[in-house]
């Protein structure tokens, strides 16, 4: 039988609810944001450069931080949420259903703050057994 080190456990619990909070926000996110590089609803001309560079390094930063929130790396998803924070702040006071861009960059705060819960419960149920002695 092999043996798991207990980092190993504690990031075993953080699978469902972190991981789903995160694709969901991701997917809300990414979504949002490409659909605004298409039609921008804000401007008669369309998307100038600028903002363009803006939405692309959003679009990156969700992807980073669902694959941060995967597999449990905690510190590259806050990093990741606070890179796109000020953008996704603007973004949702904007009227309109762009709002959600902000929304679901808030997602990632929580997926990041179910973590930080997880981790602090623990694993549950019984330790592993002790492999026998040679």
């Amino acid at each position: 039988m092999k043996r798991t080190s207990s980092k190993t456990q504690a990031g075993s619990v953080v699978k469902y609810p972190a991981r789903i909070s995160a694709l969901i926000a991701g997917l809300v996110v990414v979504t949002f944001t490409a659909i605004f590089l298409v039609r921008n609803p804000y401007g008669y001309v369309g998307v100038n450069t600028s903002t363009r560079l803006i939405m692309i390094a959003i679009i990156l930063l969700a992807w980073i931080s669902m694959l941060a929130a995967w597999y449990g790396r905690l510190g590259i998803l806050l990093a990741s949420f606070g890179l796109a924070f000020v953008p996704g702040v603007y973004l949702l006071m904007t009227p309109g259903w762009f709002a959600y861009i902000g929304i679901g960059q808030l997602g990632f705060l929580l997926s990041a703050a179910l973590i930080v819960r997880n981790r602090r419960a623990g694993p549950k149920g019984p330790p592993p057994p002790r492999p026998p002695s040679p």
